[in-house]
């Protein structure tokens, strides 16, 4: 007979999608006090730079997300970019995509009159037309590039002492109200990693800029491009490793933090199944959490009264297709590894 589901049971804590809210990210105290640290300078006037590398699921785009929000409360404006191959293809898309971006997050916060003020509808109108747009109204020089632009977006040169311009000018105007700095967040860096040029336009213009941090998320393959072109790498990027827990401990938090204080001894699991589960998933993020997951929906439809991984998950097809995920991913890590020594 199956067991009476609790009847205040709040909905399923266990995400399957990145997490977004600092509070809830566990198991990164470390990697969070390390970015606090760096963004600290960045709001004090200088311009470190990181890099959070790790393998996919691991929750660097988690930490990205808790990245966001110490920058916003150490005055930092942030900038997010989600790249993909699309936009990282040429120079005249990456800063086309980066100056709708910023100008958004600029009027967001309330400045030129918000996102209804006249200034960030010339912006908008500048950005995406091919009409010369109004030179007075221009506050930064590079919308006034696109906006006479006539050939292909592929084609489009954004000079560096331009885009150095426009951001000192956005930093001055920030710096006004009250801002620190700016933090540009960068999701998906691989893409970056793949255009060279792209890259070296980066260093160019961030090496010169203060109060402007960049912070890349990606895998290992884009640190091999970070190293060619931010030579020495060390001097330009911190790098942040971001791994799979060592420590049980830290996915006993995972496992424990989102349950409700009021339910936790009814439903968490032991001790003993966190262990096991630790194991298990190698100390994967995204796998304890697909576990965590499914062993919750057995207390939710009556299976258990607690969870356990014996009730949902052993001989399950779940458990099956996350041992050939992670097996799958270590095959094509070995294939990287190997075509990197080859081409070497």
């Amino acid at each position: 007979m199956k067991a009476a589901s609790t009847p205040t049971l709040p909905p399923n804590p266990y995400l399957r999608s990145p997490i977004k809210k600092r509070e809830d990210l566990a198991g990164r105290a470390r990697e969070l006090k390390t970015i606090r640290y760096y963004l600290s300078l960045t709001a004090s006037g200088q311009s470190p730079h990181l890099a959070l590398i790790g393998q996919r699921g691991v929750g660097k785009t988690s930490l990205l997300n808790g990245a966001e929000s110490l920058a916003k409360e150490l005055k930092l404006l942030p900038v997010r970019l989600d790249m993909n191959e699309q936009k990282a293809r040429s120079l005249g898309r990456f800063w086309h995509d980066l100056y709708q971006t910023l100008a958004l997050s600029i009027a967001k916060a309330g400045y030129w009159g918000g996102v209804q003020g006249t200034i960030y509808a010339e912006l908008l109108r500048m950005i995406n037309s091919r009409q010369p747009g109004s030179l007075e109204k221009a506050v930064m020089q590079i919308p006034y590039v696109f906006s006479c632009h006539q050939g292909s977006i592929d084609s489009l040169e954004c000079p560096d002492a331009l885009v150095v311009n426009d951001f000192e000018a956005c930093l001055t105007e920030l710096k006004s109200k009250g801002f620190t700095g700016l933090a540009l967040l960068i999701d998906e860096a691989d893409c970056l990693g793949k255009n060279l040029p792209l890259l070296q336009m980066f260093r160019n213009n961030f090496q010169i800029i203060e109060n402007c941090s960049l912070l890349l998320a990606g895998t290992e393959a884009v640190f091999p491009a970070l190293s060619e072109v931010f030579s020495p790498i060390p001097r330009q990027f911190h790098r942040i490793d971001i791994k799979p827990f060592a420590r049980w401990s830290d996915t006993l938090e995972l496992v424990l933090h989102p349950i409700p204080k009021e339910i936790l001894k009814d439903v968490a699991p032991s001790r003993h199944v966190i262990e096991e589960l630790h194991e298990l998933c190698g100390g994967a993020p995204d796998e304890v959490q697909l576990y965590c997951h499914h062993m919750y929906r057995s207390v939710e439809d009556g299976s258990t009264k607690q969870m356990s991984r014996a009730a949902g998950l052993p001989r399950s097809p779940t458990r099956i297709s996350v041992q050939f995920s992670r097996q799958y991913r270590r095959c094509c890590q070995r294939n990287r590894t190997v075509a990197r020594q080859a081409l070497v």
